[in-house]
C-alpha cells in the first residue's frame, strides 16, 4: 500500500463508521418516533453527518499534503479556508463518484467511469452549516419568534445515502502530479474499503461537464 493510500485510507474508514452509526441511529428514530429519546437519536445522527463533512476535507487534505506536495495548510480547519487553499492548485479537489467495471478475470479494477461531477464545497459548506444550527443552542431571537430549527428525518437520510454511495466507489484526483487515489467498499459491515493509487500516463483529470450535479439537497 502506497503511502498516500495509508493516510487516506484510515479518513475514508472514519467516515464509513460515521454513516452507520448514523444510519443505526434514524433506524431507532423511524422504529419509534413516539419515543422521548428520539431527539438524541436525531442528534447523534447529524453529528455524524457534520463530522463526514469535516472528514472528506481532511482526507482531501492529507492527499494533497503527501501527493500533492503543494501549499495546502496542515494546521489551519477552517472548512471554507481550507477548501479555498485545495482550489487553488486542483480544480476538482473533492472525490468524484464513479462506477467500477471489474475485470472478468479477477478483483483489479478494469474500468472507471464517473456518475457525475465531483462533490460541490457549496452543497457541502450549506450541510455543514444546517447540521451546526440543529445541534447549537438557538439564539433567543429565534426563541422568540419561533423560528427554532427543526429535523428533517428524510433530509438527513438523504445525506448519509449520498454519502454512502460516495464511499462505495469514488476517486480522488491529485492533477499536479499525475496521481489518482481510487476507494471502493462493499456497504457491508464485514468488509473494509479498499484503496489504490493509480499512476496516470497523462494529467490526472477529468471533463465532468456532461456530468450531473452531485446534489445532496
Amino acid at each position: 500500500m502506497s503511502q498516500s493510500v495509508s493516510l487516506y485510507a484510515p479518513v475514508i474508514e472514519a467516515i464509513i463508521q460515521r454513516i452507520r452509526i448514523a444510519e443505526d441511529a434514524i433506524e431507532r428514530v423511524e422504529a419509534d418516533t413516539a419515543n422521548s429519546l428520539a431527539l438524541g437519536w436525531c442528534e447523534i445522527a447529524v453529528l455524524q453527518v457534520r463530522m463526514i463533512c469535516e472528514l472528506l476535507l481532511l482526507g482531501a487534505t492529507a492527499a494533497h499534503l503527501h501527493e500533492g506536495e503543494v501549499a495546502v495548510s496542515d494546521t489551519s480547519w477552517r472548512p471554507k479556508v481550507v477548501f479555498q487553499e485545495l482550489s487553488k492548485v486542483n480544480e476538482h479537489p473533492l472525490p468524484i463518484p464513479v462506477e467500477i467495471h471489474f475485470n472478468e478475470d479477477g478483483p483489479t479494477p478494469h474500468h472507471v467511469t464517473p456518475i457525475s461531477k465531483p462533490m460541490d464545497f457549496q452543497n457541502l459548506s450549506k450541510i455543514y452549516g444546517i447540521c451546526g444550527d440543529l445541534l447549537h443552542v438557538p439564539s433567543v431571537r429565534q426563541v422568540l419568534t419561533n423560528r427554532m430549527p427543526a429535523f428533517d428525518l428524510g433530509q438527513i437520510s438523504g445525506w448519509i445515502s449520498g454519502f454512502r454511495r460516495l464511499m462505495m466507489a469514488h476517486v480522488l484526483m491529485l492533477p499536479e502530479r499525475q496521481v489518482i487515489l481510487l476507494f471502493w467498499w462493499s456497504g457491508t459491515t464485514e468488509d473494509a474499503p479498499q484503496g489504490f493509487r493509480l499512476d496516470a500516463e497523462g494529467p490526472s483529470t477529468l471533463n465532468v461537464d456532461a456530468l450531473p450535479e452531485f446534489n445532496l439537497f
